[in-house]
Parts: structure tokens; C-alpha cells; sequence
């Protein structure tokens, strides 16, 4: 009888081992749920942020992209103006060199005709002779 009543003790001392280790493990699976469900929610939390990133990055790249686009178009227009301008004050200078008495004589003198030119090439010439004349006469003279 007494060994059966050590049996019936030991076998209980079992059970209840046993049902401490399976609530050991329940509460384990238990703080292991709770720790993955932490993570997880700090891992949707950083994807979050980094989505968040990505879109304040992308708005803020589309945003200079689109100033240098307008930087570029102003810069053109100020390229096409300046041309225009420019274009405009040489039909304006052309306009007054040929109004201008005095504007057309000095622009005569700086840009002379190719028919000037020969003339005063030809004239260079003829006082280049007499001026070989003449020393020839000198030279004769002295002898």
C-alpha cells in the first residue's frame, strides 16, 4: 500500500512538473508572441519612416528638378534676348552711320572701300618711284 502511495505521489509530482514546464512554455510562447509582435511593429514603423523618406526625397528632387528646368528656360529667354537686343543695336548703329554725316565719314575712315584702297595703294606707288627718282637725281648730282 505504502508503495503504491509513493507511486500515486511520484506520478502526481509527474503531472505536475509536467503542467509547470507546459505553463512555462505557454508563458514563454506567450512573451515570444508579444516580442515578435513588437518587432514587427517596430520594423512597420522604420518601414514607415523610410517610405516616408523616400517620398519627401522624391518630392523635394522633383521640385528642383523642376526650378532647373525653369532655370534653363529663363536663361534661354535671356540668351534670345540679349541676341535680339544685340541684333537691334547693330541695325541701329547701321541705321546711324548712314544718317550721321560725321557717323559716315568715320566709318569711311575706319572701314575704307576696296576702290580707296587701290587709289591710295597706286598713289603710295607713284611717290615711291619719284621718291627713287629722285634720289637717283641726288645720287647724280653729287658725283
Amino acid at each position: 500500500l505504502e508503495i503504491e502511495h509513493d507511486r500515486a505521489l511520484l506520478w502526481a509530482r509527474e503531472m505536475e512538473e509536467r503542467e509547470e514546464a507546459r505553463e512555462a512554455a505557454l508563458r514563454r510562447m506567450e512573451d515570444l508572441r508579444k516580442e515578435e509582435e513588437c518587432r514587427t511593429r517596430t520594423t512597420e514603423a522604420e518601414v514607415q519612416r523610410e517610405r516616408k523618406k523616400a517620398e519627401d526625397f522624391e518630392g523635394k528632387w522633383r521640385e528642383s528638378s523642376a526650378r532647373a528646368e525653369q532655370a534653363l528656360q529663363e536663361r534661354d529667354a535671356m540668351k534670345q534676348r540679349v541676341q535680339q537686343l544685340e541684333l537691334e543695336l547693330r541695325d541701329e548703329e547701321r541705321q546711324d552711320r548712314t544718317t550721321s554725316p560725321s557717323l559716315r565719314a568715320e566709318d569711311e575712315m575706319c572701314h575704307p572701300s576696296e576702290e580707296k584702297i587701290r587709289t591710295l595703294e597706286e598713289h603710295i606707288h607713284v611717290l615711291t618711284e619719284q621718291l627713287e627718282e629722285q634720289r637717283i637725281l641726288h645720287a647724280k648730282e653729287k658725283q
